[in-house]
């Protein structure tokens, strides 16, 4: 029988191994040019994307006059928080007192200013988006708010006789001014006026604790702010509403009619 022999380093079995290499790696060249990139079905994503944008919403009227009104009855509030502080603030023995309700109320006094700056821009824009025979506030000056001024203060007055009297009535009074607060922020159209509104709404619930159990200060015991001290509808200030109407003449003109009727 004849001998087969086989090249030296070369076997049988290195041979069949070889081959079956060389099929399986053809057979895997075929198959993959037909395979997309993992993680990719259908056609690839553009490479270029557009931003996305947010849609703009425009408040309504009543949003707007909405504005106008927190932003109104906040500065009155704060006026009116100031000439407290301004006229019972040296009334108190204790001198640390005086000399903290001599800081609140220039703190007072330059939240309203801000309101009132905030004011003009509201009735501004009120005004711009108003159309012929629509209502609209004007711009009256804002005084210390009348409704408070009547029933919250002038009820109190003949009590205040000392530091305990005292600094328990300007508590309730910070207190107020916070839960005015944390209701405008869920009504003012403009984000601006909520950070601005949080923020006074929080300077005057740090001053709740300083004043707190007749001046002894007090430990907040939840993050939630009880609003038992917001003050009622009446005390809102809606402003002066002014109704225009246009009606057409035999001439073909327009007859103009303005009623005013003063707001709360």
């Amino acid at each position: 029988m004849a001998e087969h022999t086989t090249t030296e380093g070369t076997t049988r079995r290195s041979v069949l191994r070889a081959g079956g290499l060389g099929l399986g790696a053809a057979f895997l060249a075929a198959c993959s040019a037909d395979i997309q990139s993992g993680g990719i079905a259908g056609t690839p994503a553009s490479s270029t994307s557009t931003p996305a944008t947010v849609p703009t919403t425009v408040p309504s009227a009543a949003a707007l006059a909405g504005d106008a009104t927190q932003l109104r009855t906040a500065a009155s509030v704060e006026l009116l928080v100031a000439d407290l502080y301004t006229e019972y603030g040296p009334k108190l023995t204790d001198p640390a007192f005086v000399d903290h309700a001599a800081r609140f109320a220039e703190a007072h006094s330059a939240a309203a200013e801000v309101y009132l700056a905030a004011l003009e821009e509201a009735v501004a824009a009120e005004e711009a988006a108003a159309e012929a025979g629509a209502t609209t506030t004007t711009t009256e000056p804002v005084a210390p708010n009348p409704y408070l001024e009547e029933n919250f203060v002038g009820p109190a007055q003949e009590g205040l006789v000392d530091d305990v009297t005292i600094l328990n009535f300007l508590r309730a009074a910070e207190s107020t001014i916070t839960a005015n607060a944390i209701n405008a922020v869920g009504v003012f159209t403009k984000a601006e006026w909520r950070q601005q509104a949080m923020a006074f709404g929080a300077a005057s619930a740090r001053r709740v604790t300083v004043l707190d159990n007749a001046g002894q200060g007090s430990v907040p015991t939840s993050a939630f702010y009880p609003l038992t001290d917001l003050m009622p509808n009446d005390a809102f200030l809606t402003g002066e509403t002014t109704t225009t109407t246009e009606a057409a003449d035999a001439a073909g003109g327009a007859d103009t009619t303005t009623t005013t009727v003063a707001g709360g």
